[in-house]
């Protein structure tokens, strides 16, 4: 009888480690779910902090010009005119490169036809051409410093 219940002893305490390891093993798997997500959600953070300041940086360029493609690239350097757009080719860190080897490319394409500084600025990711974002951006064109001959 007494050697019944050391069996019975062990294997309770049996049962409780493959309990404590299936808890354990649940709350890594869970973990690193967690931490995969928020490795993503970083990078497309970071991805979006740049969007916005080239979109920015595009937008005030186009602003302050005519928004011919020849000032525009006087302003926003490096890019390559590929009529009727302007494309910036950038690496994995966001810094200019040449195209063979781009990440990512910023795409000005100008709005001609309207009476308005317009274009549409578009950003993909070169590998899967995934298209990351894109803007319309419209400034009325306005002649500053030109008196009315009235």
């Amino acid at each position: 009888m007494k050697k019944l219940q050391q069996n019975f002893g062990s294997s309770l305490f049996l049962m409780e480690m493959i309990l404590a390891l299936l808890f354990l093993s649940l709350s890594c798997a869970t973990c690193i779910q967690i931490f995969a997500a928020a490795r993503s959600n970083r990078i497309r953070a970071e991805q979006l902090n740049q969007l916005q300041t080239l979109t920015t940086s595009v937008g005030e360029a186009l602003e302050g010009t005519d928004g011919s493609a020849d000032e525009i690239l006087e302003l926003i350097p490096d890019g390559v005119q590929e009529d009727p757009e302007i494309n910036w080719y950038y690496d994995n860190a966001w810094k200019i490169c040449p195209r063979d080897s781009a990440v990512y490319v910023m795409t000005f394409t100008p709005d001609t036809s309207s009476p308005e500084k317009s274009g549409t600025l578009t950003f993909c990711r070169t590998s899967d051409n995934t298209e990351l974002y894109q803007i319309s951006l419209r400034f009325p064109a306005c002649d500053f410093g030109k008196e009315d001959s009235k």
